[in-house]
């Protein structure tokens, strides 16, 4: 990916008193690995100089994430030999110097898992009962679908993943930028197959054809959430709030049919553009460590069990980015959110209470000046500069609540009911919610993407949207606020920039969007009233 998480070492000091097996000297050994289809993979191994336990050494294997090869997690690989682990590590097919082509993160790249697992196991110098993966992005995605087909190893780090990923880039029709992003690397980054690269022919395309291919084929052989109950791995995930890639729907939906021992951890992860807070920095990755060696030495002075660990945002604001505070639970904490309905009304208001006058559509267009503008020209200029502001104008629509009468949780997944004509076959929709504070200082909290890639011009049309889940206190006294928008740009928002969060559709439309009710739109937030 754009970017990838390394994880550091944390509880060094604490871990050496109890394994007692720290030394500053490793031994460095680089090697091939020749796979089955006769695909060499390039590897890096740690070991400690010290004499080998009678079992073997504990072992963790490191995958790096997508676009990236060995060396970016070999600072870990290294320091963790420096505890008393052996340590492997390699770049993924296609990444780094290893041959073969890469297929995108799919099962492809898990099978090879398997057999890079099968040769570390055989290692006399490894004990085959003590064998931990970490990775971050497709470095925890791997061995959590690896897990979940089968893969036998003691336990697992997965950092910044879902189990629904590649759907997630193509969530609600909508096609997000950091899919094209990881579509577009140059060779000496990742060597993708024919079938991959047609990917983003596909999407640059802008045909409906093309989207439907990308529709089948995308989560084919990637998706897993139909296997994560046979996953009987100790897994610690993790994901963030605001991660451009992946959004925590998936942990979170499939949380419920887990059978392993695992932990949750989902707030400020540095990784795919999140937020990040030192305090819950410095948390996530003492329990990452700690977790590790829970499984792979000793279980004796974990005491951290709460499978559920989250971090919500809220204001004030700090250095352009949210505060954020900590909340532990045993049991899955959604039910207790009581999802609360918000109700579009005329003159730009958002209440809790029902619009009743149902003549009263609010009018939202997508103002294609130069129909000969294409996707590829946007995305070269980033959707920036004059040549790109004459032919496709950004369309904005407030909708304030009141101010709050209540801190509230926000905790969960939100969603749209949603009620539209279009006189287009391709309508996009970008709903981002905000907090408005009572300084008039406003930050971005969520959004519901939606582009409807089969409408009827002119039938009215009826949809429930799920949109990114989000852990956010509202404050009392503040608002807020819905921005519904054609291109989904983020004011603020370093990692994305110029750009916007989803793809627009390139096409000119008319849009209403009924407010009134029963018939109407309405957003739901899951809250829950807080001191």
């Amino acid at each position: 990916m754009a970017k990838h998480r390394t994880f550091f070492l944390i509880l060094i000091f604490f871990l050496t008193g109890s394994i007692n097996t720290f030394c500053q000297n490793t031994l460095r050994n680089d090697l091939w690995l020749t796979l089955k289809d006769g695909t060499k993979i390039e590897c890096t191994t740690f070991t400690p100089e010290v004499p080998y336990p009678v079992n073997g050494f504990p072992c963790i294997i490191y995958c790096p994430g997508f676009g990236k090869s060995k060396d970016d997690v070999i600072p870990s690989a290294e320091s963790y030999a420096q505890l008393g682990f052996f340590t492997f590590t390699f770049s993924m097919r296609g990444q780094g110097f290893s041959s073969g082509q890469s297929n995108l993160i799919s099962r492809v790249e898990m099978y090879d898992l398997f057999e890079i697992v099968d040769y570390v196991r055989n290692l006399k110098i490894v004990n085959k009962d003590n064998i931990g993966i970490a990775g971050s992005s497709q470095g925890g995605i791997i061995p959590f679908m690896a897990c979940c087909y089968g893969l036998d190893v003691r336990c697992i780090v997965a950092d910044l993943t879902s189990p629904e990923f590649a759907s997630n880039w193509i969530e609600n029709g909508c096609v997000k930028m950091s899919l094209l992003w990881s579509l577009s690397y140059d060779d000496l980054t990742v060597r993708y197959n024919p079938k991959v690269k047609k990917f983003r022919e596909w999407i640059l395309s802008g045909k409906n054809d093309k989207w439907d291919s990308l529709n089948y084929y995308l989560p084919e052989g990637r998706d897993f959430m139909d296997k994560v109950q046979d996953n009987r791995t100790p897994s610690f995930f993790s994901n963030a709030w605001e991660d451009i890639y992946f959004n925590p729907n998936g942990l979170i939906k499939s949380s419920g049919n887990f059978n392993n021992e695992y932990k949750i951890y989902i707030g400020a992860v540095r990784g795919h553009g999140s937020a990040f807070f030192g305090d819950e920095d410095i948390y996530h990755n003492e329990s990452i460590t700690a977790w590790l060696y829970k499984y792979l030495v000793s279980s004796e002075s974990y005491t951290d069990y709460s499978k559920y660990i989250f971090a919500y945002s809220s204001a004030p604001i700090v250095n352009t980015g949210w505060v954020y505070h900590q909340f532990k639970s045993d049991d899955s904490p959604f039910a207790e959110a009581i999802p609360l309905n918000f109700y579009f009304h005329p003159y730009n208001m958002l209440l809790e209470i029902p619009n009743y006058d149902t003549k009263s559509p609010v009018t939202f267009t997508n103002n294609v000046i130069d129909t000969s503008l294409t996707l590829n020209e946007a995305v070269n200029v980033e959707f920036t500069g004059d040549s790109f502001s004459r032919r496709f104008v950004k369309n904005e629509i407030n909708f304030d609540s009141e101010p709050l009468k209540f801190n509230y949780n926000m905790l969960g997944i939100p969603a749209l009911h949603f009620v539209y004509k279009s006189d287009a076959d391709v309508c996009q929709f970008n709903f981002q919610i905000w907090e408005v504070c009572s300084d008039g200082v406003t930050k971005f909290v969520s959004s519901i993407n939606y582009t409807d890639r089969k409408n009827i011009p002119g039938a009215l049309r009826e949809k429930d949207i799920e949109g990114n889940a989000a852990g956010h206190i509202f404050s009392k006294g503040n608002k807020i606020r819905i921005i519904l928008t054609n291109l989904d740009t983020r004011y603020g928002d370093y990692y994305l920039r110029s750009n916007p969060f989803v793809l627009p559709v390139i096409k000119k439309s008319r849009n209403l969007i009924y407010t009134g009710f029963p018939g109407g739109s309405y957003l739901q937030l899951p809250l829950k009233e807080s001191e």
